[in-house]
């Protein structure tokens, strides 16, 4: 069934139940969604090995089975540790201002010396407001 995307968000902002439902669903996906990078990354994908361009077989004739190794996904890893022990994995970012900006005094200087060159210029005073 198919479902106007404007009746969607309607239906999200007016109606608890589908609003209810729909993030039930979210959630659903967002678990299986994780569990799949933690298998990806624990576990590990099984793709042939390829040499010259060509699958590696093991054997010879028509019993010839094509050679897997395993790949394990170490973004994943680091994204799940990330995740899962924030403490001990996350990016670690320090910012250090120096010195001092007293934006208010620089203002106020900045427009007596607007003022002043208008005056200099013949110009009305319309910066002093």
């Amino acid at each position: 069934m198919k479902i106007d995307r404007q009746r969607h968000h309607d239906w999200l902002k007016t109606d608890q139940n589908y609003r209810s439902a729909w993030q039930a669903i979210q959630d659903q996906v967002a678990q299986a969604l994780e569990d799949e990078a933690v298998r990806r990354a624990y576990e590990g994908v099984k793709r042939p090995m390829f040499y010259r361009g060509k699958p590696v077989k093991s054997g010879k004739g028509r019993g010839a089975r094509a050679v897997m190794e395993v790949e394990y996904s170490d973004q994943l890893l680091i994204l799940l540790l990330k995740r899962f022990r924030p403490a001990q994995y996350r990016e670690r970012t320090v910012t250090e201002v120096t010195g001092s900006i007293d934006l208010v005094d620089r203002l106020q200087t900045a427009r007596k010396r607007l003022v002043e060159m208008q005056k200099q210029d013949g110009q009305p005073d319309s910066a002093a407001g």
